[in-house]
């Protein structure tokens, strides 16, 4: 895996590197198999790298410090994208908080100011690229892995992120698995500089709304930034495969990509008889384009022993279920092999059908969103975990949490509409699965995801709400980009281009399934879903991991963890293998936890999932 881990001395300025370092080196050799490790040391400041398949951080040190930086980043305001690091350490430490946006990707940086002894954290503006960090053991402590840094360190389970990860199986910012871990809010930089740690904001998801007349207009608006971010990845002569899906948003980064003339091939990843790998085909076979499809049921060939479930668990951050990345891993990995990039869809969600569901009776109007509709209509869909599991009751610690973090980030655009606040609270959503996903996938092939970079981000929820209610505006960007690739059918019923009277069947269809989801939305927030029933997704395919050894590995009478739970609970989830598949959505959740316990050495009380936020 290509990490750092960086320490900062709050007290003498020539310490030596800190002795954790060989720890942390050694569990990542062992359990994430990294290639070498390379430690810079300069009065008042660490920094520990390691590299994996022959990528490392970037690094840069002169007079002013030193600066390392791992994922993408490229410069949206020059003429070329390339960055240089010599010109990023200044802007860094020249502490011009307007510059660091000048830079978008998906990455994450450490720096230090050596001449005013100061530690600077920064990751992308949409906090894709996760980043921790720490005070402890007489300094700061900045790493993109915290597993190992809690092992030697000896940081037990945090309440607050163990409550989000059982309840929601994601950990979002400022959240992590491990106590007094935190990572920084979208558009946030952490400075720590004589033993005080500051937080900084450099950016806001939150812009007036422009003067827009007309769907073409809107439509042109937005694409002028995303053709730009594409341009960039084409500046960049790199080798790209891209994801291709049945859905809208895969379908604009292939329009994109063909405007601007990015050579790309796709992939895919399900059974032949699944909507998306039926629509990938068609558009791929249409098209003439190279397409990689990776079919679950043959592709899972390697079974999860003691060793994977390690590595698993480490990559995941145990943020989420140690096999939520299994298929990424054997699929990124042979697509490496010959592609340097892979292009992730993720974030038309923010221009198409999202925010009519937050406020019904309000929606475009400036004044506070109801937080509880965006809670429980974005958040908590999915069933709790059963009542009576655990010993402590901290379901109501849960909610109020999360309630908290949707409410400060509606608070940090006050006199903004409502649907403003729901985008923001969309990005505070994308903090869980989407920079988890990049974050572990990036370390076997590096990710990009154009639309969700800050410039893209700023002219959606600058564009006026009422363009964006439904997928429309999306389909006429797709259809000015690239008519051809646009009029292939959807998963959703229609095409991705322009409706027409050839498309009528279609539209007819998609406005049905349309209205479908919004009354379902609509019991679930007004009627606690009593008629349509409370909405669940149907459970996702698991890899092989239920294999004897596992269960061994979550026997009762052995685990860590079991102190968490009543007796009983833990005979019913986790007794034998029929228990296991019947509750497999919370055993899985329940095996991560109990790993990464395993990994720092700690046999969490049972009322530890019932102590109030740290703050």
């Amino acid at each position: 895996m290509a990490d750092f881990t960086a320490f900062f001395n709050s007290g003498a300025a020539g310490a030596a590197p800190p002795e954790a370092f060989k720890s942390i080196a050694d569990w990542r050799r062992e359990v994430l198999r990294a290639e070498e490790a390379d430690v810079f040391h300069t009065p008042g400041a660490s920094l520990l790298r390691l590299a994996e398949n022959g990528r490392t951080v970037a690094f840069h040190a002169d007079e002013r410090g030193w600066i390392a930086v791992k994922g993408l980043i490229y410069d949206a305001y020059a003429a070329r994208p390339e960055v240089s690091l010599p010109r990023l350490l200044a802007d860094v430490t020249e502490w011009e908080t307007a510059d660091l946006n000048r830079y978008e990707g998906v990455f994450a940086l450490v720096a230090w100011d050596a001449k005013r002894r100061a530690a600077i954290v920064v990751n992308d503006q949409a906090a894709i690229m996760n980043v921790y960090y720490a005070e402890g053991r007489g300094g700061f402590w900045v790493t993109t892995s915290p597993i190992p840094l809690g092992r030697a360190l000896g940081i037990p389970l945090d309440p607050e992120g163990a409550r989000e990860f059982f309840d929601r199986g994601i950990v979002m910012v400022p959240n992590s698995i491990l106590e007094g871990v935190k990572r920084p809010w979208f558009g946030e930089h952490i400075v720590y500089r004589e033993g005080r740690l500051g937080r900084h904001r450099h950016w806001l998801p939150y812009r007036d709304e422009a003067d827009v007349r007309s769907m073409d207009e809107a439509a042109a608006r937005v694409a002028a930034p995303l053709i730009d971010r594409f341009q960039r990845l084409k500046a960049m002569e790199q080798r790209v495969v891209a994801d291709l899906t049945g859905g809208y948003d895969s379908r604009l980064t292939a329009c994109a990509a063909g405007f601007v003339g990015l050579p790309f091939d796709a992939t895919v990843n399900g059974e032949d008889d699944e909507d998306d790998v039926i629509r990938a085909k068609a558009v791929a076979l249409g098209m003439g384009w190279k397409l990689h499809h990776f079919r679950r049921q043959s592709f899972w060939t390697v079974p999860i022993d003691a060793s994977l479930r390690r590595e698993l668990t480490g990559r995941v951050r145990s943020e989420q279920p140690f096999t939520a990345y299994y298929h990424q891993m054997l699929s990124r990995r042979v697509l490496a092999r010959d592609y340097d990039l892979i292009i992730n869809s993720v974030g038309g969600e923010i221009v198409r059908n999202y925010n009519f569901g937050q406020e019904f009776l309000s929606i475009g109007r400036r004044k506070r969103a109801n937080v509880d509709n965006i809670l429980f209509y974005r958040f908590l869909y999915d069933p709790p975990p059963p009542q009576g599991a655990f010993k402590a009751d901290w379901r109501p610690l849960f909610i109020e949490d999360m309630r908290r973090r949707v409410a400060a980030v509606c608070d940090l655009g006050p006199g903004t509409l409502t649907t403003q606040q729901a985008d923001a609270a969309f990005l505070l959503k994308m903090t869980g699965h989407l920079s988890l996903g990049v974050s572990t996938v990036y370390d076997w092939l590096p990710v990009a995801v154009p639309q969700m970079s800050a410039g893209m981000i700023d002219v959606f929820v600058s564009t006026p709400w009422r363009y964006r209610l439904t997928s429309l505006l999306e389909r006429r960007i797709a259809h000015m980009l690239s008519p051809r690739v646009a009029a292939f059918p959807t998963g959703y019923g229609s095409t991705a281009g322009r409706p027409s009277l050839k498309t009528l069947h279609r539209e007819i269809w998609q406005v049905a399934d349309q209205a479908r989801h919004l009354l379902r939305k609509l019991d679930q927030v007004a009627l606690g879903g009593v008629v349509t029933k409370r909405y669940s997704r149907p459970p996702a395919p698991q890899p092989p991991y239920l294999t004897p050894e596992f269960r061994d590995f979550v026997n009762p009478a052995s685990l860590y963890t079991r102190d968490l739970y009543h007796a009983d609970f833990l005979d019913r989830v986790l007794g034998d293998e029929a228990a296991i598949r019947a509750n497999e959505r919370l055993a899985l959740r329940m095996a991560t936890l109990e790993q990464l316990c395993r990994e720092i050495d700690f046999r969490p009380p049972g009322d530890l999932l019932g102590r109030p936020a740290s703050g």
